[in-house]
């Protein structure tokens, strides 16, 4: 019973940190990674969008989580 509740204020903790992009027409992985990369570079932040989102296709309306 007290794992439960310990995996469910973590599971909170986590979701609340996680930041996303709503994909728009005409978004790909590469534009939402240049858009949101900061000092990172295009290609590793490609990379770590296609390991966090389970591939490289990406549909309008989705949540897009970022690294």
């Amino acid at each position: 019973p007290q794992r439960s509740s310990v995996r469910a204020r973590m599971s909170a903790q986590v979701a609340a940190t996680v930041s996303t992009h709503v994909a728009r027409p005409g978004d790909s992985l590469w534009s939402i990674a240049a858009a949101h990369r900061g000092n990172v570079g295009l290609e590793r932040y490609v990379d770590d969008l296609i390991r966090l989102n389970g591939g490289t296709v990406i549909v309008v309306g989705q949540a897009v989580v970022l690294p």
